[in-house]
């Protein structure tokens, strides 16, 4: 698990504001056996969530791109991790907190398998990791 928050904590150090959650994405599908990952972030000045990352997204069909945000905000609304099993698409979606308040959510997707606990566990140490970047990029 430590390896995973080291490679993020590069990718941080190595990257300008506004390209660390893209690189952080694409290290965070990686790990959780994605074929895509994307971030969500609430806004302070404008309602609902906001896609602000997005690996493999863009190859989304625009269903399964409504499916995803679908699961952020019910990670969002039970603040819990949230699963939904495919065929064809298995969706994990977790929360991101702050101070006992949800952020943003991190979903990831996998079209040829369906998520674990150990995923689950994996990305929600990766979620309590990220809020921080995101705190200082803001």
């Amino acid at each position: 698990m430590s390896s995973i928050l080291e490679r993020l904590s590069r990718v941080v150090e190595s990257h300008v504001p506004l390209q660390v959650l893209d690189a952080a994405s694409k290290t965070i599908a990686a790990e959780v056996d994605a074929d895509s990952c994307s971030i969500f972030l609430m806004e302070p000045t404008s309602p609902g969530l906001h896609l602000r990352s997005g690996f493999g997204h863009l190859a989304l069909t625009d269903a399964l791109k409504a499916a995803v945000l679908t699961v952020a905000g019910q990670a969002l609304v039970t603040t819990r991790a949230v699963f939904i099993a495919g065929p064809p698409h298995s969706l994990l979606a977790v929360p991101m907190m702050l101070r006992g308040r949800p952020i943003g959510a991190i979903v990831a997707q996998a079209q040829d398998h369906s998520f674990s606990g150990e995923h689950e566990r994996t990305l929600s140490v990766i979620a309590a990791h990220m809020v921080g970047v995101v705190e200082s990029a803001r």
